[in-house]
């Protein structure tokens, strides 16, 4: 039976339809899906690992199946036999599962295949006759799809993907709770305000998620996040390296790590993060480790949390320490990068070691950014004292330099350091190699040493060059010496309080010990040494601190920083409570401002209520008189329930007053509800005998 336009089949699907002031369940539950779909596909974008085919094929899956919906609608067919379906989608998992997982040495991935093939099946599955559980199943899995990406992204752009989950997954719910496939007509449809009522809570349960994300206690699961996080490549800190190593990594601007930093305060304009040391070298521009013997560091656990504290140096008379709190980009270096003299290490690793060279490895706890403190001892040595110090008595094998290097630079570098103390003789061929000229792309030598053709004939390189120049030159003169990679420098972000490190500010440098000053940094690049600046625009420097605040307080988070939260919010609180008992009068006083507070209480209770209870209708007058026939409508049915006639599933407004005997009574609704003219006199008299009857 056609009563009117509102009961044709719905033919375009996925899509919401708005009529004056009512949505289509259905379609905003089919809307729902797809947006869910969308989301979990967005989320799991974030997530490097999961690789672009895998996406772009659910992608193409997701266009066919919105283009079939919208082009036939909801076919009302049974869906296909599950056996033969799941036969089929088990088949092509098991092809697929596998190769991903062993692939890419991540089960979990081969798990996103499997939940991305299941995603697609069910979107297909959305014009059968169970659209409406469909719709439940596209949401659940979705919902795994976001939690997977929690495990495999560490990219502040989830938080956005979490907002769209709790937005889209609250309507999806809702519209599928309130969606029976067999409505027709006013049935199908549920006023406007309903959407708003989803979105309200979409927003409630995004804020009731970040409550739970900052109180419940922080668990992690390392089984989890192995073999699947990518890492960048890095060069130059490895017990064994080429020269030119760095060159490659300076032309490259990705962040390495980013240091906020506390305690006591220092020069930043000599800021030298120190990384891996170098003290043998064996010709041809190779650098290694001469003995790689590490030694365990063992640390003292921090509260119930994987973070350990370890302490590398003895305790000072002072404890004038600069702290720097790093946050440690995944890199597939295994260094402890930090300021000398690194005294003490806090962080989320399993251990320290120490090699011969005082060079810091690590072992995280698990897997992806890694922070930790450093607490160093920057204190610069009195210059007028170290310049007449003399050398420390060391390892042999800082003073190492294979002979026919040494018979061809010795000449050199009598020429530069001249007489003097080991200080003096390295200042001056420091000062000397800053005055030739810096270049990534050097010329070529006719000698084989790269290190004797840059002294005798080129005079052109960068940073690893003159430091292993200066290095073989002092040897050459009997002061020990060693090279020092790290990064130097970097960009100060004021906006967040802390530097950005990139590869672009890899450095390389000299190390001098002397007898009381200890290991002495000499910078002999041209041009090169801390270059610190500044991050221009202050949009850059907003979302470069949104990325810190993402790492430290979302990713980073743990029981640690509750307890500071928790800590910090009882401070307050008793602070609260203190200025309120201060200002707080007597008994009696307080009894009056009750009082007033409750009867004023009451009345703005009372107001709020009456103003909600006091029906809204729109101001165009089609519009209004289609909202109050739906409430006299309502008022119809009460009436013929009392009568005994219940209104049956699927069962029109006109179907329902012929069963009472008032067809004329669903007359009069249907031109009131869905005439598109103003209402006659006539038929206005006519309706308010009708409510006035039914009252």
């Amino acid at each position: 039976m056609t009563d009117s336009p509102s009961t044709q089949p719905q033919t375009a699907a996925a899509s919401l339809r708005v009529k004056g002031r009512e949505i289509d369940v259905g379609r905003a539950a089919i809307g729902g899906a797809f947006a869910c779909a969308i989301v979990g596909l967005v989320a799991l974008g974030t997530a490097g690992p999961v690789g672009p085919a895998p996406l772009a094929a659910l992608s193409l899956a997701l266009a066919a199946a919105a283009w079939r919906l919208r082009r036939s609608g909801m076919t009302g067919a049974a869906e296909p036999a599950r056996l033969r379906t799941g036969l089929g989608l088990f088949l092509v998992a098991l092809v697929v599962v596998p190769v991903h997982s062993i692939s890419s040495g991540s089960w979990l991935l081969g798990a996103v295949d499997l939940l991305l093939l299941l995603q697609a099946s069910r979107l297909f599955a959305l014009r059968t006759r169970g659209a409406r559980a469909v719709v439940g199943q596209v949401l659940v899995i979705a919902m795994l799809m976001l939690m997977a990406a929690a495990v495999l992204t560490i990219n502040f752009a989830f938080l956005g993907a979490v907002f769209l989950f709790c937005l889209v997954g609250t309507w999806t719910a809702m519209f599928q709770t309130l969606w029976d496939p067999a409505a027709r007509g006013t049935d199908a449809r549920v006023p406007r305000s309903v959407a708003g009522i989803a979105v309200a809570g979409g927003i409630a349960l995004f804020a009731m998620t970040c409550g739970l994300f900052a109180l419940l206690p922080r668990v992690q699961f390392q089984a989890f996040e192995t073999g699947f996080l990518q890492t960048q490549g890095m060069s130059g800190f490895s017990e064994e390296v080429q020269l030119g190593a760095l060159g490659s990594v300076q032309q490259d601007r990705t962040p390495v790590m980013r240091v906020a930093l506390l305690g006591a305060p220092m020069d930043e304009t000599r800021l030298y993060w120190r990384g891996m040391s170098l003290d043998r070298y064996e010709g041809g521009g190779r650098w290694r480790v001469g003995d790689p013997e590490e030694t365990e560091i063992r640390g003292r656990p921090l509260f119930s949390t994987t973070r350990q504290a370890f302490v590398i140096e003895p305790p000072t008379a002072s404890d004038d320490f600069v702290i720097q709190d790093v946050t440690f980009e995944p890199l597939d270096v295994s260094v402890i990068f930090g300021l000398a003299t690194m005294h003490r290490i806090e962080g989320d690793m399993a251990f320290l070691s120490r090699n011969t060279t005082d060079s810091i490895f690590f072992r995280a706890s698990r897997f992806g950014r890694l922070r930790y403190q450093v607490h160093s001892d920057v204190s610069a040595p009195d210059a007028a004292f170290v310049r007449d110090e003399a050398a420390a008595a060391v390892d042999p094998r800082y003073l190492e330099i294979p002979p026919e290097l040494k018979a061809l630079i010795e000449p050199v570098a009598r020429e530069l350091a001249g007489e003097g103390s080991p200080w003096r003789q390295a200042r001056r061929i420091e000062t000397a190699l800053q005055t030739w000229e810096y270049s990534l792309t050097p010329r070529l030598g006719n000698l084989p040493d790269p290190i004797a053709s840059f002294l005798l004939e080129t005079k052109s390189g960068w940073c690893e060059q003159y430091s292993s120049s200066m290095v073989m030159m002092l040897r050459a003169l009997g002061i020990p010496a060693r090279m020092t990679n790290g990064f130097s420098g970097g960009e100060k972000n004021d906006f967040g309080g802390y530097w950005l490190v990139r590869n672009s500010d890899a450095h390389s440098w000299v190390e001098v010990p002397f007898e009381e000053a200890g290991w002495v940094i000499f910078d002999p690049t041209p041009g090169q040494g801390p270059q610190t600046s500044r991050l221009g625009a202050g949009l850059l420097r907003g979302l470069d601190a949104l990325r810190m605040f993402w790492a430290q307080r979302i990713v980073e988070y743990n029981i640690i920083d509750q307890f500071q939260i928790l800590r910090t919010a009882s401070k307050r609180a008793e602070s609260l409570r203190e200025a309120v008992a201060a200002r707080t009068p007597g008994p009696a006083g307080l009894r009056r401002g009750f009082g007033v507070l409750l009867i004023a209480g009451t009345l703005v209770v009372g107001l709020v209520f009456a103003a909600r209870r006091r029906p809204r209708l729109p101001r165009d007058p089609i519009a209004r008189t289609a909202a109050e026939a739906e409430r006299w409508w309502r008022l119809v049915e009460r009436r013929f329930r009392r009568d005994g006639i219940i209104r049956r599933a699927g069962e029109t407004p006109r179907e329902l007053a012929a069963r009472a005997g008032q067809r004329e009574w669903a007359d009069l609704y249907y031109v009131a509800r869905f005439g598109v003219r103003p209402l006659t006199d006539i038929e206005r008299s006519a309706i308010e005998k009708l409510r006035a009857s039914i009252r």
